[in-house]
């Protein structure tokens, strides 16, 4: 080397090295720019720093680099390597997938690339030739934690959710500080409504990476889940004082504050997401102008209406679009026809999400005119709610010669209204620790025959467990009068005044009307004074 002897310029790069493992970037940085002044085309150097570059947000020069260390030396595995990681988070996917084929036919038994191959099929969709490529990567790195990570998420995507909880839980009891592992059984388990379970996961995924905005971002959301809006706020600020953009936890800070009437926050929040235009970008559009009526906020209403409903239809055209939340565009001048799409859109998604759970439960309903109905009602709102003032001492009054009456409450609620729809059934069904899967497999041991969904595309509701077919006739009634766009929902209980015969055209299901009101009120005592406008 000139001006330095072998020895000395091996030192350097060790230490520079050193600092790039411990995350030292910038001194590694330094190091690597002192030894590429004194041998410009040193490959090791020339890929080490392309990686860097690429760590520090600089991916395009950083593949410039990795490529000229490529040309410098042709057959060096790890170049091609990272070559890949590079391509494929500039979007080159499938240049990136012949970069890791490229550094496996130099190296077979190359585990990282096994590793990266994994991960990038993974992210494509291609689920079974992820789980090979992460099986790959453990057969020539018995212990790979990443490698193990990986193929427990995938497992989970598949619906394995016994396999990819055992398999998260075997990293963590080689590696308790994986962070990664702790975030994504924390996501297994919050999707199954484990949530005192997942919220330890993420706690821990915190404590081992403090600058993870995600393991913040996700902390706050099963907090949100739980009602425990002030702790998940603060979760949210500081996911964003970590990324100050996330969306993820933009948007559920949105969601937070719009619980707690913190309307101009929440507007902001939304409107952060909005102009960022990655994750949730529609459904905060639809929540900002939900939250901006109730500021009172009329300023050019019509034209943001007009704006709203152009972009609702241009994304709805998307196939791999995400969800728009339904409810929300009750409240808006939306055309029907516009309303029945995003249903469907909905239900689409939740019927691909539990293709695995179906399969996996196969449930199989008994033929014949039973003797007894048996009737399963399922709401989050036995309680004090709209929908729980209404119904509370509705099921009481069910003729028992004909009917069984089951509540499963997806809620924990012990208030008066409560108490009365608990009585009021044959049997109750605390459901609200229990997943989708564990809710539907308790309603067909049931043998329940007409299971009635009371929340549609509401709060706190499981619209999972109705695509899993845990009862031979499925219909919803009261708490969401719009279609539901679904098949697994086919029919719908309503009157000719909540659903016109000119509205049905524009729902999925086929309408059953009642001959004198959708619902029977159940009586509520009347104040003996009248409330004043100024406290309504």
């Amino acid at each position: 080397m000139r001006g330095r002897g072998p020895v000395q310029a091996d030192t350097m790069l060790a230490a520079a090295r050193a600092h790039h493992k411990a995350g030292r970037l910038s001194e590694a940085e330094a190091l690597y720019r002192n030894l590429l002044q004194h041998v410009p085309d040193q490959p090791q150097v020339l890929n080490l720093l392309g990686f860097l570059l690429h760590q520090t947000g600089n991916s395009k020069a950083g593949l410039e680099h990795i490529e000229k260390a490529i040309a410098r030396h042709l057959t060096a595995p790890s170049f091609h390597n990272n070559r890949g990681v590079v391509l494929q988070a500039l979007g080159q996917t499938e240049a990136a997938e012949a970069a890791y084929r490229q550094a496996l036919r130099l190296k077979p038994r190359y585990a990282g690339a096994c590793y990266n191959l994994a991960g990038l099929y993974a992210a494509r969709g291609d689920l079974d030739l992820a789980l090979t490529h992460y099986d790959r990567a453990l057969l020539h790195q018995p212990g790979f934690a990443d490698a193990l990570a990986g193929r427990g998420t995938t497992l989970q995507r598949m619906g394995q959710l016994e396999e990819a909880e055992a398999c998260l839980r075997e990293v963590l009891a080689q590696a308790p500080s994986h962070a990664p592992a702790h975030l994504d059984l924390g996501n297994l388990l919050r999707a199954q409504g484990r949530l005192g379970e997942a919220l330890a996961c993420y706690r821990e995924a915190a404590r081992h990476q403090p600058d993870s905005a995600l393991a913040y971002s996700n902390l706050g959301a099963a907090l949100q889940v739980q009602g425990q809006l002030e702790q998940a706020v603060r979760c949210f600020r500081k996911a964003l004082t970590l990324e100050p953009d996330q969306p993820q936890a933009l948007y559920n800070l949105g969601l937070a504050l719009d619980a707690q009437s913190k309307y101009e926050e929440a507007r902001a929040a939304y409107a952060r997401v909005v102009d960022i235009g990655k994750a949730n970008a529609m459904p905060a559009r639809c929540y900002l102008e939900l939250v901006r009526m109730k500021l009172a906020d009329w300023q050019d209403h019509a034209g943001r209406r007009a704006a709203l409903v152009e972009n609702l239809r241009a994304h709805l055209r998307r196939p791999d679009a995400e969800p728009v939340p339904p409810f929300t565009l009750n409240v808006f001048d939306v055309p029907a026809s516009l309303r029945a799409a995003a249903a469907r859109h909905q239900a689409r998604l939740i019927e691909r999400n539990t293709a695995p759970l179906r399969q996996r439960c196969a449930f199989v309903h008994p033929r014949g005119t039973p003797e007894r109905l048996r009737v399963g009602y399922v709401s989050p709102d036995f309680r004090t709610h709209a929908v729980g003032t209404l119904v509370h001492q509705l099921f009481a009054h069910h003729n028992r010669d004909m009917v069984t009456v089951y509540g499963y409450g997806l809620v924990p609620s012990d208030d008066a209204y409560a108490r009365h729809v608990v009585s009021g059934c044959d049997v109750y069904v605390d459901a609200s620790q229990m997943t989708p899967e564990a809710t539907a497999r308790r309603i067909h041991a049931d043998s329940i025959h007409v299971l009635v969904d009371m929340g549609g595309y509401t709060t706190f509701t499981r619209t999972d467990l109705f695509a899993l077919h845990p009862a031979p006739v499925q219909l919803h009634w009261l708490g969401y009068l719009d279609t539901m766009g679904a098949d697994f929902l086919p029919y719908l209980l309503a009157d000719r005044r909540v659903v016109t015969e000119a509205m049905a055209r524009h729902y999925s299901e086929a309408v059953i009307y009642l001959p004198d009101g959708f619902v029977a009120a159940s009586p509520l005592e009347i104040a003996e004074t009248p409330s004043t406008r100024a406290e309504v």
